[in-house]
């Protein structure tokens, strides 16, 4: 089934973006798949999945994914953004460097918000659907785990508050909440 609607997956090359991504692709949506180099394109690009260059924290890119969804060959509209893009950072709060706090906020958070903001008009327009993939540590936080639960407590924050502020116009706002999942992310702490 063809449904003439994009979707963008802002992290693809592993774990639950690829997955998220395939399965779309499957159900007839046209998934551009975010990815960081041209070998996870190579690997990941197949009917209904458009590989793009996306480095969340990079104007520049989010500028490009921006332009090629207006520009679109088939004028489909923009069904869903999926917020998927992380980095899992884990020490103890006294040992962990600040810069490696902000690269973490950057990523978890601030890159999740460029995304939203940048991709807004066009869901705006579809009555779209944001999806946050956040984490079960948005919830609670083990030691170790704070810088990393402090931003997912963040996007869960954020999330409340867009839905509350997106649903007069019709733009929806899920939350996704995993456990711990076995990913190329989980296995570099």
């Amino acid at each position: 089934m063809q449904r003439n609607e994009i979707v963008v997956v802002t992290v693809t090359s592993t774990g639950i973006g690829n997955a998220t991504a395939k399965k779309l692709a499957n159900r007839g949506f046209y998934v551009l798949a975010g990815v960081g180099r041209d070998s996870d394109a190579d690997a990941i690009r197949s009917i209904n999945i458009e590989p793009v260059i996306l480095d969340i924290t990079n104007e520049t890119h989010i500028a490009n994914l921006v332009k090629r969804i207006k520009e679109d060959p088939e004028k489909r509209p923009l069904r869903a953004l999926v917020n998927n893009a992380a980095i899992e950072i884990l020490a103890p709060l006294e040992v962990l460097l600040l810069s490696e706090w902000r690269r973490q906020f950057e990523v978890n958070v601030f890159g999740q918000i460029a995304m939203i903001q940048a991709l807004l008009p066009a869901l705006f327009d579809s009555c779209g659907t944001i999806v946050n993939i956040s984490s079960i540590g948005g919830k609670a936080a083990m030691a170790g785990y704070g810088p990393y639960a402090s931003t997912k407590f963040a996007l869960e924050g954020l999330s409340d508050a867009l839905r509350r502020e997106l649903e007069p116009f019709g733009v929806k706002v899920v939350v996704v909440e995993p456990g711990g999942v076995a990913s190329p992310m989980s296995a570099q702490v």
